[in-house]
């Protein structure tokens, strides 16, 4: 039989106690990693839970374009459907730019633009919107609230953005690594690019 090592530096005999909360332990551990796991995996899938009939419309719409290519998409858009970048911002190290749309896009037109500005500019961070008349009051909140306690110093312009704030573009972790995918304006996954 295996002498145990006390604390005290003497040796003893194991007893059934011993063993049973070395056991216990790697149990309990076992437990708990499985805990975190399952979180994990909950928040994964109550986001896409949130966001499959999305998804399955996107899928539908888009099955003729993956077959074409992402250019093609960016060639079917209407001519009255126009974007451009028309700032940009350093945000904790980050460089994010802003999109402005010349009208709302529908959900399967923002989803083909996503693709192609992340396909033409893959490490780019964006906000997406289809007005500016308050962009400057986002980027001064968006720049600065994590740099003060005063939130009344750079208001959040909510009820503009309530409406004008399309999504947004940015690297995420996600299932144990880093992707790029396009949200919506609160940060719910629209899908992954």
């Amino acid at each position: 039989m295996t002498l145990v090592n006390r604390y005290d530096g003497s040796e003893q005999q194991p007893t059934k106690r011993n063993s049973s909360c070395r056991n216990f332990g790697c149990i309990g551990l076992m437990v708990l990693a499985l805990i975190f796991i399952a979180i994990g995996s909950m928040n994964d899938s109550s986001t896409d839970i949130a966001n499959n009939d999305t998804q399955k419309t996107e899928s539908k719409a888009l099955s003729t374009e993956e077959q074409t290519g992402n250019e093609a998409a960016t060639e079917s858009l209407p001519s009255d459907l126009t974007y451009e970048e028309v700032t940009s911002w350093e945000k904790l190290g980050k460089t994010w730019h802003a999109i402005l749309f010349s009208r709302k896009p529908t959900d399967n037109e923002l989803i083909n633009i996503a693709r192609d500005l992340h396909s033409k500019n893959n490490t780019y961070y964006y906000n997406l919107f289809d007005d500016d008349e308050k962009l400057e009051e986002f980027k001064d909140w968006d720049v600065n609230y994590s740099k003060t306690t005063d939130k009344n110093a750079f208001p959040y312009p909510e009820e503009w953005a309530e409406t004008h704030d399309l999504g947004l573009i940015n690297e995420v972790y996600s299932s144990g690594g880093l992707k790029w995918r396009l949200s919506d304006s609160y940060g719910f996954k629209i899908i992954d690019l």
